[in-house]
């Protein structure tokens, strides 16, 4: 049974899909400042890539590309948008989800060139680290392909009778496709920054949901996981997307 960590994720599926997105609003000298640290980031990675070996398995390959997956998320939580005036903060907000969201449709690219033809990736042939790794990244760029994404969802259903996929990144997937869709949630794994705090996204038959929970390795109660959610801010003052009755 997999614990799922409670991370300050971003919820790109909130986004518009990326070629019909508007610009995002200019950006202040003291936003641009805040978000200097994450096009750095990216930058320093390019080159640090660059500069390995070629890859020898595909594991190793997803596991490269979750470097870049990790990378974005963990500058974006330590950038202060609070302090910057609304009219600032929602700009540098949208502009550093929008990079967010590139460098995940460049991870998501990647994926495809290796992604076999059953649809999905055995765990027993490239590890439980890697297997992890590419579900996430599936997850995280959910608005660049939404066919893709829904064909690979497919692909984990068919084989999940097989053990050798995990429950547990089938469950994250389910829900995020749910969102993207603006219907209710199956496992509850999904939350939504709205008003300045992380809030469940509406999950469909609530009384049965930590059953199914416990069904697909949620180690985790959505009691215990809406309860660490609620120690926990976040920048965004109106959830763009959806939100089912």
């Amino acid at each position: 049974m997999r614990i799922l960590f409670v991370v300050a994720s971003l919820l790109c599926a909130s986004l518009p899909v990326m070629a019909a997105a508007p610009p995002p609003p200019p950006l202040s000298d003291a936003a641009k400042a805040r978000l200097a640290p994450l096009f750095d980031a990216y930058t320093a990675l390019d080159k640090e890539l660059a500069a390995l070996p070629p890859a020898k398995t595909d594991a190793e390959k997803i596991l490269r590309l979750k470097r870049r997956d990790d990378l974005g998320r963990v500058v974006y939580r330590q950038i202060d948008f609070v302090s910057l005036p609304l009219a600032e903060g929602r700009p540098a907000v949208m502009a550093a989800e929008l990079e967010i969201e590139r460098q995940d449709v460049i991870n998501q690219t990647e994926l495809k060139k290796i992604l076999p033809a059953r649809g999905w990736f055995l765990t027993s042939e490239i590890g439980a680290d890697a297997a992890v790794a590419a579900a996430q990244i599936v997850q995280h760029a959910t608005n660049a392909d939404m066919p893709f994404v829904r064909q690979v969802l497919a692909s984990m259903k068919a084989l999940l009778p097989t053990g050798d996929v995990e429950k547990f990144d089938y469950a994250m997937l389910t829900d995020r496709v749910a969102v993207v869709d603006g219907v209710r949630q199956t496992y509850g794994t999904q939350f939504i920054c709205n008003d300045f705090k992380w809030m469940l996204y509406p999950v469909e038959d609530e009384a049965g949901v930590e059953a199914r929970r416990k069904d697909m390795g949620i180690g985790i109660t959505l009691a215990d996981q809406k309860a660490q959610f609620a120690t926990r801010s976040c920048p965004i003052a109106q959830y763009a997307g959806p939100i089912p009755k």
